[in-house]
């Protein structure tokens, strides 16, 4: 049996973990990749990646008090 996790977030430090992401703008797929070979790119998920972790810092959010749920297919 084949099992997968499917994660659909706004809190991109989640993401960090995927195997693979999927980065979809106007509904359509935009970049495919994992979260480092999306961050060595110069691309939409490495700046929105940036902007929110700076979002964060500069809030003093701890994000670590927010929970992510998955479900496994």
């Amino acid at each position: 049996m084949i099992t997968f996790s499917l994660q659909v977030t706004h809190r991109l430090g989640s993401c960090k973990q995927a195997e693979k992401i999927i980065v979809l703008k106007d509904g359509k797929i935009i970049e495919i990749g994992s979260h480092s070979e999306l961050m060595s790119n110069d691309g939409y998920y490495k700046n929105m990646y940036l902007t929110q972790a700076k979002w964060y810092l500069e809030n003093n959010t701890d994000s670590s008090k927010y929970k992510t749920e998955c479900n496994i297919f």
